[in-house]
């Protein structure tokens, strides 16, 4: 915008007075000089920079006065530079994703639990799970689909390791009662990823808050992704 008006004026000057006047080119530099200045309210980098594009000592004086000007009367107006512009979206926008990242709930994010046995599953049940599923714990509901705990991997590693012998034996003679690293459907997503920082697995079981139900599992990766699609801010224009 500056460089086509000082073109413009350069090109009528240069017209009415072409033997006292500069090229139509160092009208623009001006221009150009003076439009940065104003709009980023720094005048001595838009002198600078101008300088610096076309090394012509005769242009100094011109330039420092327009850009002096044009700073100066965009102050007056009290027009925003386009720095503080950037900044206050950015921060706007900011905003926006706290009251986005607030307001999301597990209960958006839960996903069908695979890896779940009631306590009469035997061993050889939960040998099965562990072969299909590459999981460290298998959740162990009642008979109604209340959650009671897990059975974990470690567990019947250990034991078979130790040449125990497991037969006969059920969910129940292995049972992790004290496993109480659940998700609930109204969780925030920043107590979500607090439980998540305490729990080395890549889920965890999401549990209604009263009726202890399992309602089924919230991965970490579908965690990350929600926070991800979430932080991407809008680009600036």
């Amino acid at each position: 915008m500056g460089a086509a008006i000082g073109y413009l004026v350069g090109a009528l000057v240069h017209t009415l007075w072409p033997g006292a006047t500069s090229c139509p080119f160092a009208y623009v530099m001006v221009g150009m000089g003076a439009f940065l200045a104003a709009s980023t309210s720094a005048p001595l980098m838009a002198i600078l920079m101008i300088f610096e594009m076309t090394l012509s000592y005769q242009a100094v004086l011109p330039l420092m006065l327009a850009c002096v000007v044009a700073y100066f009367v965009a102050r007056s107006r009290g027009e925003a530079s386009m720095y503080e512009v950037t900044i206050k979206r950015h921060r706007d926008a900011g905003a926006r994703l706290r009251l986005r990242l607030r307001g999301i709930r597990m209960r958006e994010l839960i996903r069908p639990a695979e890896t779940v046995l009631t306590l009469d599953a035997t061993f050889d049940d939960i040998s099965k799970v562990f072969l299909e599923y590459p999981v460290k714990y298998v959740y162990i509901v009642d008979a109604v689909g209340t959650y009671l705990g897990v059975v974990a991997l470690q567990d019947i590693a250990s034991a078979m390791h130790k040449g125990n012998d497991m037969t006969g034996r059920t969910a129940r003679h292995v049972l992790r009662e004290e496993f109480l690293q659940v998700i609930t459907p109204d969780m925030s997503l920043t107590d979500a990823l607090q439980r998540f920082m305490q729990h080395q697995g890549e889920r965890l079981p999401a549990v209604d808050e009263d009726t202890r139900q399992l309602l089924g599992v919230v991965h970490k990766s579908t965690l990350l992704d929600a926070c991800v699609q979430l932080c991407e801010l809008p680009r600036v224009s």
